[in-house]
């Protein structure tokens, strides 16, 4: 199966990868629901049967090491000996090497990435749930508290021994670490496929020599595309405070947590890594959303092959010497296409949906989705979302698009200018996503005043068509709306409001 997520201007979540050798053919599989987020994986290989077993092979690699690196399941290994304390513990190469390799990455560091940070979530989870404030005190002491050796590891006897009472945390490079093996698993098979690229919950690893293209996705507006990049063999991780984080007392405050203070850390909202693995990419992109952003800067140009941007509060960009190698342009460009008169209005319509888990299946396939705005009778103004298969035998399920499919303007934009991609962006839950509409056409120009239509469109493989349509006034009262789901689109909920201004205008 050949699965490729298409977008226009405010292109979601999606993979690309560079033409593969005429004899391959390039193959995509979506997944929601692993490791708590969503798995792309795009290869080039011989055939679909080939694709298939290999997609097997990673879903396998993926399910084993998160049953030993796992800190959400009581019965992985890491939770098993999470729950020792000066104790020598036999444990597997995997667990071995994530631990020396996170022991490492706090010495790069010096501290920013930091596995104790796992005290300091435990403090913040619980005054999430009491809903009160953490107590500012204990966190100090917190702070205090971790700044010990954490555990100790003998590598001749390949045992690690805790050496602290308070929970760790490696989750900061376990997804990176995972994205690492099971990559190296199938890479190092006879016949591998010529490229590979695995992408979990926007943190991803390209292996083969044909370059990829990815985005990173703009922290203000996490539906479009910040900078376009181009890359062979390197990982590219993004962390951010935009997607999810700890609400407490009404405030939203980062998941990430400063290891020098105890508080959330808010240096940037979006820092993305570059780097030889995803491991180093992830654990990097951590410690550079804590350090000042001159010293992350100075810490990435001393790094081998590692190099970062930083996106400012105020919305510049700051980049380490050698990131302009790989930007190939900022933002995408659009295709014209018809649109209403032009006008001024400054609201925005916010789309959130989630798609439905199938009953009794913990890891799901991902149906085809159109989103996009119409006019009352029938003109396609704005695509927002469109996820579909290309071709061998996509073609057949664009016609299951049906809405989507005879809007001819739509179809023939999509046929004139393929814009296929990779979106980098903070950590989202599985299924769940957003997109936004800025009041303009595909082509740009702002919308006239007047009645629009929503259209969420969806078809699955071996499941059901549904549509949801949702008609409001564009330019009138801000409102809120959670239009009836289905059995494939559900937890669709609508904000309809003044435009939200880019960070620093």
């Amino acid at each position: 199966m050949k699965t490729i997520l298409f977008a226009k201007i405010t292109l979601l979540y999606c993979i690309l990868i560079a033409a593969p050798s005429d004899a391959d053919q390039v193959i995509s599989f979506s997944h929601e629901n692993v490791l708590g987020t969503s798995l792309e994986i795009n290869l080039s290989c011989k055939d679909a049967k080939s694709a298939g077993q290999f997609e097997a092979m990673i879903l396998a690699e993926i399910d084993r090491l998160d049953g030993i690196l796992s800190s959400y399941k009581a019965d992985s290994e890491f939770s098993r000996w999470q729950e020792t304390i000066n104790s020598p513990v036999k444990v597997s190469p995997e667990l071995f090497e994530c631990l020396e390799q996170a022991q490492s990455f706090r010495q790069q560091t010096h501290d920013a990435f930091h596995p104790g940070a796992g005290l300091l979530i435990q403090e913040w989870t619980s005054a999430e749930k009491a809903n009160v404030m953490p107590d500012m005190d204990q966190l100090a002491r917190d702070v205090i508290k971790i700044n010990q050796p954490l555990w100790k590891l003998n590598a001749d006897q390949q045992t690690a021994t805790k050496l602290v009472g308070f929970p760790v945390d490696i989750n900061a490079l376990a997804k990176g670490f995972v994205i690492d093996a099971a990559g190296r698993a199938i890479m190092g098979l006879s016949h591998p496929p010529s490229q590979l690229t695995i992408n979990i919950g926007g943190d991803l690893r390209s292996w083969g020599d044909p370059k990829i293209k990815a985005s990173i996705s703009d922290p203000s507006q996490p539906n479009k595309p910040l900078q376009q990049l181009e890359f062979a063999n390197r990982a590219l991780a993004t962390s951010g405070n935009y997607q999810r984080g700890f609400r407490v007392s009404g405030s939203q405050f980062s998941h990430i947590l400063d290891p020098y203070t105890g508080r959330p850390a808010d240096i940037a909202p979006s820092v993305s890594v570059i780097a030889p693995t995803a491991t180093m990419a992830d654990a990097l992109a951590t410690a550079f959303s804590v350090l000042d952003t001159d010293e992350s800067i100075r810490l990435a140009d001393r790094l081998e092959n590692c190099d970062c941007l930083i996106v400012t509060h105020a919305g510049q960009l700051v980049a380490s010497q050698n990131w302009n190698q790989y930007v190939v342009s900022n933002g995408q460009e659009t295709a014209k296409t018809v649109s209403p008169p032009a006008a001024s209005v400054s609201k925005e319509l916010v789309v959130n949906f989630e798609i439905a888990k199938p009953a009794q299946n913990n890891r799901y396939r991902r149906p085809y989705v159109a989103v996009w705005i119409e006019t009352p009778d029938g003109i396609p103004v704005r695509t927002l979302v469109l996820w579909l298969m290309e071709n061998r035998p996509g073609p057949r399920w664009h016609r299951e698009l049906s809405r989507w499919y005879t809007t001819d303007q739509l179809r023939l934009l999509i046929e004139e200018k393929q814009l296929i991609g990779t979106i980098s962006g903070a950590t989202r839950p599985p299924g769940k996503y957003k997109t936004v509409w800025d009041g303009k056409s595909d082509g740009g120009e702002n919308c006239a005043p007047g009645r629009y239509c929503l259209f969420i469109e969806s078809a699955r493989e071996h499941g059901t068509y549904q549509l949801i349509r949702y008609e409001f006034e564009h330019g009138g009262n801000d409102f809120e709306a959670s239009p009836k789901g289905n059995v494939e689109i559900n937890g669709t909920s609508l904000v309809y409001r003044r435009l939200t201004p880019k960070a620093g205008k």
